[in-house]
């Protein structure tokens, strides 16, 4: 089966002495993703100017959203899209691989009629999520950073306790990510308590739980 899928980008690009070193982190992941993978590039485009060129990116451009609201926009436009895969990343991602080990992954993803698969455990970045389960499950409110990962972890434990088995074994092989953090200074993650980090992750996975028993 043909592969029909995208890669979808979150990019937040500060004003400010970061601002070209994340510029240039962005522009070679949209370039790397290009020749692994060799799909469509859709990013959600918060705060980009002409550091960032438009051809060949379908840019959605916003000022800055915060990452739940990034995600949220990119995963509406997943759901209202032709699109059965989204691949996704985050903008400071450092993206591994060659073209045949993306193609091995799309081969793979296009025998699939539904799923998803992380190359990290509760992970967004180079993770694969087919529209079957963007279209059961939304983007948790959870923004108590504006920028951390925890509403990664709370949105994946939803999918591994609501549906057990929609997340897909695979032998990436070569092909991974790693993250080069830019030191965002509006991030207020080492003043709050993990406490409460864990509380509101606590407080989605019931409230989502307890929406899909309702439904059934």
């Amino acid at each position: 089966m043909v592969f029909n899928g995208f890669i979808g980008i979150i990019s937040w690009l500060p004003d400010g002495r970061h601002r070209a070193a994340r510029a240039e982190k962005c522009r070679e992941l949209i370039a790397r993703c290009r020749d692994v993978f060799g799909l469509p590039v859709v990013a959600v485009a918060q705060n980009w100017r002409e550091d960032i060129p438009r051809s060949g990116v379908t840019a959605l451009e916003y000022p800055r959203l915060g990452i739940t609201a990034a995600r949220k926009a990119l995963w509406e436009y997943f759901r209202s899209s032709a699109y059965d895969w989204i691949i996704c990343f985050d903008d400071d991602c450092v993206l591994e691989g060659t073209r045949g080990d993306g193609d091995r992954l799309k081969t793979f993803l296009g025998g699939l009629h539904g799923g998803y698969l992380c190359r990290k455990p509760n992970e967004f970045k180079l993770c694969a999520i087919h529209r079957s389960v963007a279209e059961m499950f939304d983007i948790p409110d959870i923004d108590v950073e504006n920028g951390t990962g925890i509403e990664d972890y709370a949105f994946f434990s939803v999918l591994g306790c609501a549906v057990p088995g929609l997340e897909v074994t695979y032998d990436w092989g070569a092909l991974k990510e790693t993250s080069r953090w830019q030191g965002d200074e509006t991030s207020c993650w080492r003043r709050l308590g993990i406490a409460e980090l864990f509380r509101k992750t606590e407080t989605y996975i019931k409230g989502a739980e307890h929406a899909l028993h309702y439904k059934q």
